[in-house]
């Protein structure tokens, strides 16, 4: 039975809404206590946010978890860090963060008093995976950048990474595919990590294409970041290629600005194309 408070019982304040167990009946009637049944559960307009603790209130009162599904204080990153600073978000509390993550999902994240930190270890920032032989998320039958379409976290063909998400002891893991069409040449795409969202950022993930028609190749790699101006990387690795020694890569990077990751095609012979079938983004925390 659902019922309305009407005066103050067993902690339950007048005016509030609950769902009573058998037990809870039984002694509400034994207690006599003024309730005004309603027709169902509470609605979810009066959950609400408590400022004060940074909690997530339910219709009882009490604190509700937002990993629950509940929902649960919304920030883009800047207003997430800015309401951290200010305190208004509490040492250990989870907060979804809009712009970090999938469209209409972002991620949860736990602030812990200093950062905020993925829940698990790894976040997903940025995929897509719907590229079709003959018809890649992106081709290109020049040198140039393969510029994304519309997606998670990409502005002007680029992915943006938000100041801060990135600090030493962060990483990136990058994975992608290729389709190389004609013979001309032997195309090398490469995914570019930094600051001024050109061909001249570093590359941290090759894909090596062969000069055969309908070729493929997939790319993976990682960007450990051991500084604010230094990431380790190998820019091939196998299955992707020759294996390469791993470099401190310090061009076009500071985490303390604006980072792009961005697809770029150093060179294709007419009328040759590179495709770019998938590719996916993890942040590693």
């Amino acid at each position: 039975m659902t019922i309305r408070f009407l005066n103050d019982w067993h902690g339950y304040k007048a005016g509030q809404t609950r769902t009573l167990s058998a037990a809870e009946e039984t002694d509400a009637l034994g207690d006599r206590v003024a309730v005004a049944v309603v027709a169902a559960p509470a609605s979810p307009v009066e959950v609400r946010f408590d400022p004060a603790t940074s909690s997530l209130l339910g219709p009882d009162g009490k604190p509700v978890s937002p990993v629950s599904g509940a929902g649960g204080p919304s920030y883009t990153w800047v207003n997430a860090l800015a309401a951290a600073a200010a305190g208004q978000i509490a040492v250990n509390a989870v907060v979804r963060v809009l712009d970090v993550g999938p469209t209409a999902c972002g991620s949860l994240m736990q602030w812990d008093g200093t950062y905020l930190r993925t829940l698990n270890g790894m976040q997903t920032l940025s995929a897509k995976r719907d590229g079709a032989i003959g018809a890649g998320i992106v081709s290109v039958a020049a040198a140039g950048k393969l510029a994304l379409p519309a997606g998670p976290m990409v502005s002007s063909g680029s992915i943006l990474l938000p100041i801060g998400l990135l600090r030493a002891g962060t990483g990136l893991r990058a994975s992608f595919r290729c389709r190389h069409t004609g013979t001309a040449a032997a195309p090398s795409p490469a995914l570019r990590l930094g600051t001024t969202n050109s061909a001249s950022d570093n590359s941290f993930a090759t894909c090596a294409l062969a000069n055969t028609d309908g070729i493929g190749a997939w790319a993976f790699s990682e960007a450990n970041i051991v500084s604010s101006t230094v990431f380790v990387a190998n820019h091939l690795m196998i299955p992707n290629g020759a294996t390469n020694t791993p470099q401190n890569r310090t061009t076009n990077f500071d985490i303390a600005q604006q980072l792009y990751l961005s697809f770029w095609v150093p060179a294709v012979t007419a009328p040759d194309t590179v495709e770019l079938l998938d590719y996916e983004i993890i942040f590693r925390d």
